[in-house]
């Protein structure tokens, strides 16, 4: 658990690998989901499926963030960044 918690705080990332010195094996998504949830900690948890969901809309060609720093969310958008038109709801 230590060693999960301590990789996505300080490097917030979802590229979470075994911590034994010859394994390089990525956890998955459900299996640092479990970690956190059997720890738990669920506010870590949640932290966690946000970002992951985040990168998933950012693979998505339609996906744009909003140009409103206080924002941090973005939107699908009929053109992606060529459509710079997006609602911001915050």
């Amino acid at each position: 658990f230590q060693h999960v918690q301590k990789t996505f705080e300080i490097t917030f990332t979802d590229d979470i690998f075994c911590p034994e010195p010859s394994c390089d094996v990525k956890f998955s998504y459900s299996t640092v989901k479990m970690i956190f949830l059997l720890n738990n900690n669920e506010i870590l948890m949640e932290r966690y499926d946000k970002y992951v969901t985040q990168r998933e809309f950012e693979k998505m060609e339609e996906f744009i963030w909003c140009s409103n720093p206080s924002c941090h969310a973005g939107q699908l958008n009929e053109g992606g960044a060529m459509n710079t038109i997006v609602t911001c709801y915050y």
